[in-house]
């Protein structure tokens, strides 16, 4: 699988199966740092104009979700997690997936299970 042809607006799907939902457990907040866009569903999303945003965990430390951490969370996605990048793939997507997804943008492993 090569990124280019994973389209924003999947990406941006998987995200908010993240936000609302499968990564509430270990997210304190999350807010935008740069200008983001907005998705169909209203979220806003860092996929263009240098959008970044900052994601703080329930242990107090912060993240920064950019478009470079999206493109790196997929490849890790693919490599240690290929079930959940299948169901990606598929549009079978749930809240499990996007939070596996986030959590491998941002640590580059599944820490809060």
């Amino acid at each position: 699988m090569e990124i280019h042809e994973i389209s924003d607006e999947r990406l941006s799907d998987l995200l908010c199966c993240a936000f609302e939902g499968g990564s509430n457990h270990w997210i304190n907040t999350a807010d935008s740092i740069e200008p983001l866009s907005k998705n169909v569903y209203n979220f806003e999303v860092p996929f263009e104009n240098d959008g970044k945003l900052e994601i703080v965990t329930v242990d107090n430390e912060k993240y920064i979700l950019d478009r470079q951490s999206i493109d790196s969370g997929l490849d890790v996605m693919q490599n240690k997690y290929p079930r959940h990048m299948k169901d990606f793939l598929d549009e079978n997507e749930d809240a499990d997936t996007g939070d596996v997804f986030l959590q491998c943008c941002l640590f580059g492993e599944a820490v809060y299970c």
